[in-house]
């Protein structure tokens, strides 16, 4: 049996097939990262039966081990998970688990194991199952999500809720954030730069010295830390004296207080949404979003999905079944994401 062979017969295990003009490279690559998920899951779930845990050092070991076994069988597709300055994927594929809650750490955190299985809903007919494997019969996988049909009773959780991602407007949120601000006078702004939300560009370019504020409009603030490290702050200004807030201070939740989510929030506020593409095929859609997500949607597009260029996904691109394209939409439109939809 060729290597060729060998992926088209992982991929009609796992029930994935190739998007329109998929080279066998990228194709061979997805593979790998679901059929790694598989592997995780297999490893946290019965490698002790005594304990059903395993330690992290045996555990790393083991992931290590089969990766490279698949490398080997198509050495091409070693550049996607060992992409430039991408040394160790395995923590990586671990994480996209650990986030999902499939593993946990156990024994005082020295330990791995994989959870009691849940389900979690992502539309009215279909499920996701978390947690140990019991089977890898009739399967179907979506990045290194198991996906099954089945009725969603009022105990299954949503699957936003479920990777705390709010579930409010971008409106809604920014009203909730001035409502619960406590703000400080600011004397000297002179270490602080800002975001500037009318500028279109990616976030990273959005950030200037010199930024004219309008009275009683909410800003984002930052001062350096230390190299790459920065204080955020939300800021305004009323009657020519600056006023800052602490961003922790409108929210003890960290899932929704974090930095890269108020940047897309703002953005909306003053209608120069962030802009992202989806390129939908037959089975298949691809994401390209200009900036890089919050957190914890950066974590569900890596459980439901594919990174596509490498597992490093600088480029913030991904492919999807089109089973959660609804899934898609409610998270873009929450984050005031101007999308552009092309049928391929």
């Amino acid at each position: 049996m060729n290597h060729i062979d060998v992926f088209n017969q992982i991929a009609h295990d796992l029930n994935i097939i190739k998007y329109e003009g998929e080279s066998d490279y990228l194709f061979h690559s997805r593979i790998i990262y679901s059929a790694m998920g598989m592997w995780i899951r297999a490893i946290a779930s019965s490698s002790n039966i005594e304990s059903q845990s395993i330690s992290k050092n045996q555990f790393h070991r083991s992931i290590q081990k089969i990766l490279d076994s698949f490398l080997i069988v198509n050495g091409k597709t070693a550049r996607w998970f060992y992409p430039e300055n991408q040394t160790n994927p395995t923590n990586i594929l671990r994480d996209v688990l650990f986030n999902s809650g499939d593993i946990i750490e156990c024994g005082f955190d020295s330990k791995i194991t994989a959870r009691t299985p849940i389900t979690v809903k992502y539309n009215n007919t279909n499920l996701i199952r978390i947690g140990a494997a019991n089977s890898f019969e009739n399967i179907i996988v979506s990045g290194m999500a198991i996906t099954e049909n089945g009725c969603c009773d009022l105990n299954t959780v949503d699957l936003l809720e479920y990777f705390h991602i709010p579930l409010i407007s971008h409106e809604e949120f920014l009203h909730f954030i001035t409502k619960n601000l406590k703000w400080e006078k600011i004397a000297n702004i002179d270490n602080y730069e800002f975001f500037d939300p009318n500028k279109n560009s990616v976030f990273s370019s959005c950030w200037t010295k010199f930024l004219p504020l309008k009275d009683n409009q909410i800003y984002i603030s930052r001062s350096q830390l230390s190299y790459g490290a920065f204080n955020y702050k939300l800021c305004k200004q009323s009657n020519e004296v600056i006023f800052m807030a602490s961003i922790s201070s409108y929210s003890q939740n960290e899932h929704v207080r974090d930095t890269q989510r108020m940047q897309y929030i703002v953005k909306s506020f003053y209608g120069q949404c962030a802009k992202a593409r989806a390129d939908i095929g037959r089975d298949y859609s691809i994401l390209h979003f200009w900036s890089k997500l919050p957190p914890a949607e950066t974590k569900l597009l890596n459980y439901i999905g594919w990174p596509l260029e490498n597992i490093g996904n600088r480029k913030n691109e991904f492919v999807i079944k089109n089973d959660f394209l609804e899934v898609i939409e409610l998270l873009v439109n929450n984050l005031g994401i101007n999308m552009e939809v092309n049928h391929l």
